[in-house]
C-alpha cells in the first residue's frame, strides 16, 4: 500500500544520493581555498533564500537545488529597496 508522501521521501534521498557526493567534493575544495586565504567560514544559500554551514548543507544537499534561483530574488529585492 502506498504511503504518506512517499513519493517526496523517495525523491529527496534519490537528489540526496545524485547531489550529495557532488556537492561534498565541491564545496570541500572550496572550503580549503577559503581556508587559506583567511577569509571568514562558507556558508551555503539553500532553495529557501536562508543559509547555512558546509556540515548543515552536506547532511540536507536537496536544500542547495534551485539555491540560484532564489539568490536571485533576493539580490534583486535588495536592488528594489536601493533604488
Amino acid at each position: 500500500l502506498p504511503e504518506i508522501r512517499e513519493f517526496e521521501r523517495t525523491s529527496t534521498t534519490a537528489v540526496c544520493g545524485y547531489v550529495g557526493p557532488i556537492l561534498e567534493s565541491y564545496l570541500r575544495r572550496l572550503e580549503e581555498a577559503v581556508s587559506r586565504m583567511n577569509l571568514p567560514s562558507l556558508h551555503v544559500m539553500g532553495s529557501s533564500g536562508g543559509v547555512f554551514d558546509v556540515e548543515e548543507g552536506l547532511r540536507m544537499p536537496a536544500m542547495a537545488i534551485e539555491s540560484g534561483p532564489a539568490a536571485g530574488v533576493i539580490a534583486a529585492a535588495l536592488v528594489g529597496r536601493q533604488l
